[in-house]
């Protein structure tokens, strides 16, 4: 927020300091009573314009920092510190100015608004006075301090109106403007996970690969080892893996797919595997812990023992890459009692 309040303030600082330099140039010169009107409208209107950035900064904030969504109160406190910010930088600016750029214009400013009373067309008597009550105002126009302290505060107040008007636009809640700003933080979020994040870990994945694969239907007794050839590809812009293998189980050959990503909303590693042999026409789901570093996912699976018994076992998936070039996929058997077993360890080396 600070940032934002910062470079929006500077923004508008300079802009208002441009548009008044720019004037002071073209219509000040003679300090005319006509070209001097002219210059105090420009100003005024320069103020205006130079202050729209704090509706900008606003803006930026709430769809850029904030997710498409801000409270008035924010809004406005946004709205007032660039506004201060611009407000200081002018402040400056008109003390330079009435000090070292143009020291002889508050002298000039008395003497056109002096002219401007005596030829108003009022009496003497009404003329006198006002020129007795401006005469007490001009001690203050001789005082550059005081100028850009009043100066610095007609910009605040402007501000502040700005602001106002602002924070009542903004706070509303544009459903557009939300899901717009969801997509893309989401995207934001996604393209950071792939370049240093779970994303990333899984793309160092894909690749052609073969190895050995053991397969054990119960603890400790090895049912069948043999060779296993698998393709892991990103698919979706990289927002999963895609594991293809093939193999044969026992002297008959199966093939099968898996589907490995991470779910961004949920913090978790996920899997889904379909094959020829272990699931028939299931789609095994699995999902891992929330917040873990290693991809371990767990689904569960039901098995018939009689038409009216069913028992729930576990069905746990686990890559481990050993360095670039080396990957072992462990799946692991549970027992409805939650006893843990190897059911089947892929020894993969990268080919390609």
């Amino acid at each position: 927020m600070s940032k934002k309040i910062l470079i929006y303030g500077l923004i508008s600082g300079v802009l208002l300091t441009g548009l008044f330099i720019l004037s002071h140039l073209l219509f000040m010169k003679d300090f005319s009573a006509e070209m001097w009107e002219t210059g105090e409208i420009i100003g005024y209107s320069s103020m205006i314009i130079a202050l729209t950035a704090v509706f900008f900064g606003v803006k930026a904030y709430r769809d850029k920092v904030n997710g498409g969504k801000i409270t008035f109160g924010k809004a406005f406190m946004l709205g007032l510190g660039i506004s201060g910010v611009a407000s200081v930088i002018f402040g400056v600016y008109v003390y330079i100015l009435y000090t070292v750029i143009a020291p002889d214009m508050s002298g000039k400013m008395i003497e056109i608004y002096r002219e401007k009373i005596k030829t108003s067309g009022q009496t003497q008597e009404v003329i006198t006075k006002q020129l007795q009550e401006f005469d007490k105002e001009a001690v203050m126009w001789n005082n550059p301090l005081l100028q850009s302290i009043v100066m610095l505060m007609t910009v605040f107040l402007l501000g502040i109106v700005i602001s106002v008007i602002t924070a009542v636009i903004l706070k509303k809640k544009n459903s557009i403007n939300r899901k717009y700003n969801i997509i893309y933080m989401a995207k934001s979020k996604f393209e950071e996970s792939k370049e240093t994040g779970k994303h990333s870990m899984l793309l160092k994945l894909a690749g052609e690969w073969e190895g050995v694969a053991k397969t054990w239907f119960e603890p400790g007794k090895l049912a069948d080892e043999s060779v296993m050839k698998g393709s892991i590809k990103p698919v979706l812009n990289g927002m999963f893996l895609m594991h293809e293998y093939s193999g044969s189980m026992q002297g008959k050959p199966f093939e099968g797919i898996s589907i490995y990503g991470y779910n961004l909303n949920d913090d978790k590693f996920q899997c889904a595997n379909i094959d020829s042999f272990h699931n028939g026409t299931a789609i095994m789901m699995q999902n891992g812990e929330e917040g873990s570093g290693i991809f371990s996912a767990l689904g569960h699976y039901s098995y018939r023992l009689s038409p009216v018994e069913i028992q729930s076992w576990g069905w746990k998936t686990v890559l481990e890459p050993a360095d670039e070039n080396n990957l072992i996929i462990t799946i692991y058997n549970i027992t409805p009692s939650g006893e843990e077993a190897k059911g089947v360890e892929i020894n993969y080396k990268r080919i390609k």
